[in-house]
C-alpha cells in the first residue's frame, strides 16, 4: 500500500504509529521539513487521522524528530492532591471527571464493575495515569484517534473492511496484513484468514517508510514497542503507597468523624473530612482534640477507605483527649490491686451504670448488682489511691 503519512500537513517518513489495548496511542517519526512544532496536531496516513498532542520536537539537519501522544497528552501530567467524600460513596466518575478536567482530557464513555468506591477517595500528587489506573479496577482505558478517552473493555469485532494476510507469525500471535482502509483493523478486531486459531488484534503497529505502509497486528501485548510503553507506564504508577500508614492532624470533628490534615505535605496526600476511626480497643470512643498526631491507614490498600488506626503517643501534649467512653454489652472488669483516680480529673455522666466521680456522685451497683440499695452523696476528701 503506497501513501503518505503527515504530521499538520507536513509529510513525515519515516512514521510509526503505536495502538495499544491500555493507554494513548504513539505516533514518532521525522518530518521533512525543519519546523518548530508544538500543541495539538493531526496524524494522517491515507484516510487515517489521529488527533495528538507533541510531547517532543527536536530540529537537526533541516528536519524534525517528533513524538505526537494521542489526546491533549494529559493523562502523563503530574495533578495535585485531592480529596474526596460522600457518605452514598463516592461516584470514580465524578473522580475521573474532574482528573480529565485538571489535565485537559476528555472522557467520552465509561464503564465499570462498581461506580462507587467508598465514601472517600484519596487523590495524591501523581501522574493522572496513575490516579486513572487506581480507578478502572478489571476493566481498561484507551484514548482513541479523535484524542477522546474511553474506560471499559474493548469488544470484539469482525474486521469492517477487505485485508490479506501478507504474513503470521503463531509462536508470537502477529500478522502483517494489507488493508484497503486501515480504519477497518482496530483494537479487539478479530482476524480469521489464514491463521490457523484467530487472532484477536491487542495492539497495531502502522509504520510509514519510502511511502510504503507496513500494517501489523497483534495479538498479545508482547511487542518491543509495548514493552517500552508498559515500563513508561510503571515507572509513573505509585508503588504501593496506599499499603502505608500516615502521619495526619485532627483539624476538626463532626459525630465521631474527623477532619485531617497531612504532617507531611511533600507525601502530595490532601486534607481530609469525615474519616472514620477504628479504634484498637472493641467499645473505646475518645473525642479527639485538635491538633492531635494520628496514624491513617486505608483498608485492603484502597484509597476510597481511608480510616484513623493510632492515636498520639503520651510524648506529644495533645496525646489526652478530650473524652474517652469505654461500653460493653455486661461488664467492664478492672483487676488490678490499686485504681488510681486523679482527684477531680474524673466525671462520667449517669446513666444507670456505676459511676464514680470526684464532685457529687451517684452510685447505683443495682444496675449490675440486683436487689442492692443504690446511695448518692458527695466526695469531699480521702486517698487518691483507691484500694480494691
Amino acid at each position: 500500500m503506497n501513501t503518505y503519512a503527515t504530521v499538520n500537513g507536513i509529510q513525515a517518513d519515516p512514521l510509526t504509529i503505536e495502538v495499544f489495548s491500555r493507554g494513548p496511542w504513539l505516533a514518532r517519526g521525522e518530518l521533512v521539513d525543519a519546523v518548530d512544532l508544538s500543541g495539538p496536531v493531526n496524524v494522517r496516513v491515507g484516510d487515517l487521522e489521529l488527533l495528538g498532542n507533541v510531547r517532543e520536537s527536536r530540529m537537526a539537519n533541516q528536519r524534525t524528530s517528533v513524538l505526537v501522544v494521542a489526546g491533549a497528552d494529559g493523562w502523563s501530567k503530574v495533578v495535585s492532591e485531592r480529596s474526596f467524600q460522600a457518605d452514598n460513596g463516592v461516584r470514580s466518575r465524578t473522580i475521573v471527571d474532574g482528573l480529565a478536567v485538571d489535565v485537559g482530557e476528555s472522557v467520552a464513555s465509561f464503564r465499570v464493575d462498581s461506580d462507587r468506591v467508598g465514601s472517600h477517595f484519596v487523590r495524591q500528587a501523581l501522574p493522572a495515569s496513575s490516579i486513572l489506573e487506581q480507578l478502572v479496577g478489571d476493566s481498561v482505558w484507551w484514548v482513541d484517534y479523535a484524542g477522546a478517552t474511553h474506560v471499559g473493555t474493548h469488544a470484539e469485532r469482525e474486521v469492517s473492511g477487505s485485508y490479506d494476510v501478507v504474513e503470521y507469525d503463531g509462536i508470537h500471535d502477529e500478522a502483517l496484513l494489507v488493508v484497503d482502509d486501515l480504519r477497518s483493523v482496530s483494537i479487539g478486531s478479530v482476524v480469521r484468514k489464514v491463521v490457523t486459531v484467530p487472532l484477536v488484534v491487542k495492539q497495531i503497529e502502522i509504520t510509514v517508510r519510502n511511502a510504503t505502509v507496513a500494517f501489523r497486528v497483534y495479538g498479545k501485548n508482547s511487542s518491543p514497542a509495548h514493552v517500552m510503553f508498559r515500563r513508561l507506564v510503571e515507572a509513573s504508577l505509585p508503588r504501593k503507597t496506599f499499603d502505608l500508614m500516615y502521619r495526619y492532624r485532627v483539624t476538626g470533628e463532626n459525630h465521631g468523624r474527623y477532619s485531617l490534615r497531612p504532617v507531611n505535605p511533600k507525601l502530595g496526600l490532601p486534607s481530609l473530612q469525615r474519616v472514620p476511626v477504628m479504634a484498637g480497643v472493641s467499645g473505646a470512643k475518645a473525642v479527639l482534640r485538635n491538633g492531635t498526631s494520628v496514624l491513617l491507614s486505608f483498608i485492603e490498600g484502597d484509597p476510597g477507605q481511608p480510616v484513623v488506626t493510632h492515636f498520639a503517643p503520651e510524648q506529644e501534649d495533645e496525646w489526652k483527649p478530650i473524652s474517652l467512653c469505654i461500653e460493653a454489652l455486661d461488664w467492664v472488669d478492672i483487676k488490678a490491686k490499686i485504681v488510681r483516680l486523679a482527684k477531680g480529673a474524673l466525671r462520667v455522666a449517669v446513666d444507670g451504670t456505676l459511676v464514680i466521680s470526684y464532685l457529687p456522685f451517684i452510685i447505683n451497683p443495682a444496675a449490675i448488682l440486683p436487689g442492692v440499695t443504690p446511695v448518692a452523696g458527695t466526695i469531699t476528701g480521702g486517698r487518691d489511691d483507691v484500694l480494691a
